[in-house]
């Protein structure tokens, strides 16, 4: 479907698409994406925001253990955001990294 899509999308002209895809290591698409964008958070901060969700340590935990790892994720990524700072540096840099994406 994915794929299917991705083509669809071509067709029509599109040059960029966006996936926001947590598990997308998981689910074995890395190899149809690229760039791969790691969105690098410290896990205090991680837990304070599911916290903050209404999610408990546990929780938090579970769904971090039943992912790969952050260490995996990040060497696949070729291209990195810090979302460890305000909101608008991390805008900052997404916006960077999309006029790339889009000027190329």
């Amino acid at each position: 479907m994915l794929l299917r899509q991705a083509d669809e999308m071509a067709a029509a002209g599109l040059q960029v698409a966006v996936l926001d895809v947590p598990l997308l290591l998981e689910a074995g698409w890395a190899a149809q994406c690229e760039p791969l964008l790691y969105v690098d958070v410290p896990r205090a901060t991680r837990l304070a925001r599911a916290v903050a969700r209404g999610w408990s340590e546990e929780q938090f935990a579970a769904r971090e253990d039943a992912q790969e790892s952050l260490d995996c994720k990040r060497r696949a990524a070729s291209l990195i955001v810090d979302n460890s700072g305000s909101p608008e540096q991390t805008l900052a840099q997404v916006e960077r990294i999309w006029r790339g994406l889009v000027n190329d």
